[in-house]
């Protein structure tokens, strides 16, 4: 019924918040606006005000989440640390030039596009992923490969996309969204 699903939401949408994850930013952007272009074609028992009230009600969660962890835990960094996180730009970057430098690492290889940019773009951080899929690819094939699969897949998925015309493959596009959109 209609209690329980909102009483499941609400428990969903603030164990999201609880991750202080940036993810749901995005998802949460991309499906209101991909909801909304296809509640022009099919009819949707949840309407698009709803939605976009589940995401507003994320965005309070996220906010609020770190004061009040603050209050009943108080530490020494204090709240701004939940607010850090800006350092996988930094990442980004870093390996952006390593494509850039033209070299194909290998499937699984990241940690060594990072050792072999390091001395020209430095990160004080070590990771083995870039968490960005389409980046990875460019890391993994090289620029000419990794763009042709990277056109493969939005392609595909803007295909996929254009063609979904009831909610079972509008559902299967919103689930399969967020977890691109993870990755």
């Amino acid at each position: 019924g209609r209690v329980l699903a909102v009483f499941l939401a609400f428990l969903l949408v603030f164990g999201v918040a609880l991750t202080s994850s940036r993810t749901p930013w995005v998802s949460g952007l991309v499906v209101i606006v991909f909801w909304m272009w296809k509640s022009t074609v099919i009819s949707f028992r949840l309407s698009s005000r709803v939605l976009v009230f589940w995401v507003v009600l994320y965005v309070i969660f996220f906010f609020f989440f770190p004061y009040i962890s603050e209050f009943l835990m108080p530490s020494a960094e204090g709240v701004a640390h939940q607010f850090r996180g800006l350092q996988r730009l930094d990442i980004w970057k870093q390996f952006w030039l390593a494509v850039l430098k033209g070299e194909a690492y290998g499937w699984n290889q990241i940690s060594f596009a990072q050792v072999g940019i390091t001395l020209d773009f430095p990160v004080p951080i070590v990771t083995e992923h870039s968490h960005n899929i389409f980046l990875d690819m460019f890391l993994w094939n090289g620029l000419v490969l990794g763009l042709v699969i990277n056109l493969f897949i939005v392609c595909g998925g803007s295909y996929l996309c254009w063609r979904a015309r009831n909610i079972e493959s509008v559902f299967a596009l919103v689930a399969s969204g967020f977890i691109l959109t993870h990755g």
